[in-house]
């Protein structure tokens, strides 16, 4: 499909819908590249205050940035809808007569109305090497599962999420060490080269769809903060990359002890000579490390659980040894210690 040109030259019409620290330098190189941004859909600021503190701690991390605030100082109109697939906006939409919505990281699903209008002329960036990992949190996903690699990728928008035709792809790897964090910030870069790769594609009509087979990938959902519990029978390297994959600036993975919410930062493992069974019974801290980290029973053998801090406790630094007792047992929630 030829996108009908209403601008001259290979500058496009843009409407950008977004989120976050990777729409806000999207954002930014669109307007460097002297595309035609006639606006900036945002999230209405009821969502983002709602998430401020998860937003603080990314932004420490240089992992956040407001896109209204991007937009704003980029002098672009702002828009922030109720609902972005309401008929109301839609006309909205059409007003500004865009040759091509451009989505980052934007949290609504379109739906039909929007989607017939704007066929072909929709694409989203997916921080993940469609078609697997389409949905919520891929990159969590992706460290959990023990992934050596994750991606960034722009296809077009259609109905079923996430499976829109591949426009361009990069493939970026995971090292075993990496945190979910780590991997956040390789990522970045690729959102604007990809997204300014598939604009000079799509103006050029010079894209190579890569159709998507539902049937092959895969889909995760949206994970919450109660979602980083621990199950200490797992294998010592799954609850590695558990911990990796949610630790700063997320919630962090936890267990229970003494009663408490106890959120593990860092863990590493132990090498293959010393990795052998401990106890049937996982979760019990049977040693320590001579740098004061606590050993702890697991699934298939024993982790080292480096640093950990108490719900509410401001050091997330403390090692494990200082506030973890030899013999003590770690619990699925804060009951089961008083059994």
């Amino acid at each position: 499909m030829q996108i009908p040109k209403t601008s001259e030259g290979d500058e496009m019409r843009i409407l950008f819908m977004g989120h976050g620290k990777w729409a806000c330098i999207t954002l930014e190189s669109l307007v460097k590249a002297k595309h035609d941004v006639v606006g900036v859909v945002c999230e209405l600021d009821s969502f983002d205050n709602k998430e401020d503190a998860h937003y603080k701690r990314f932004s420490s991390r240089g992992l956040y940035a407001s896109l209204k605030d991007i937009a704003k100082k980029l002098g672009l109109k702002v828009m922030q809808p109720e609902d972005v697939n309401s008929s109301e906006f839609i006309k909205t939409i059409q007003k500004h007569n865009p040759e091509l919505i451009v989505m980052v990281s934007y949290h609504a699903i379109i739906r039909d109305d929007l989607l017939n209008i704007y066929k072909g002329r929709m694409i989203n960036v997916h921080g993940a090497p469609l078609p697997y990992y389409r949905g919520r949190a891929p990159i969590n996903w992706a460290i959990i599962n023990g992934e050596d690699h994750t991606g960034v990728t722009v296809h077009y928008i259609a109905k079923e999420v996430d499976q829109g035709d591949i426009i361009a792809q990069e493939i970026i790897p995971i090292k075993r060490s990496d945190t979910a964090a780590e991997i956040l910030q390789k990522t970045l870069d690729s959102y604007p080269r990809l997204t300014l790769k598939a604009l000079e594609l799509i103006s050029s009509n010079k894209v190579k769809r890569v159709k998507q087979d539902p049937a092959e990938g895969c889909y995760f959902p949206r994970r919450k903060e109660e979602d980083g519990l621990i199950d200490w029978s797992w294998r010592s390297e799954d609850i590695y990359n558990f911990v990796r994959a949610l630790t700063y600036p997320y919630h962090g993975a936890f267990t229970y002890y003494k009663g408490k919410k106890l959120i593990i930062w860092n863990a590493s493992l132990p090498s293959l000579k010393e990795a052998k069974r401990v106890s049937p019974i996982c979760g019990i801290a049977f040693g320590r490390t001579k740098e004061n980290y606590r050993l702890v029973t697991t699934g298939d053998s024993y982790i080292i659980i480096e640093r950990a801090q108490f719900e509410g406790e401001t050091n997330v630094e403390q090692k494990s040894g200082d506030i973890i007792f030899p013999g003590g047992k770690f619990f699925r929630n804060a009951e089961d210690h008083k059994r």
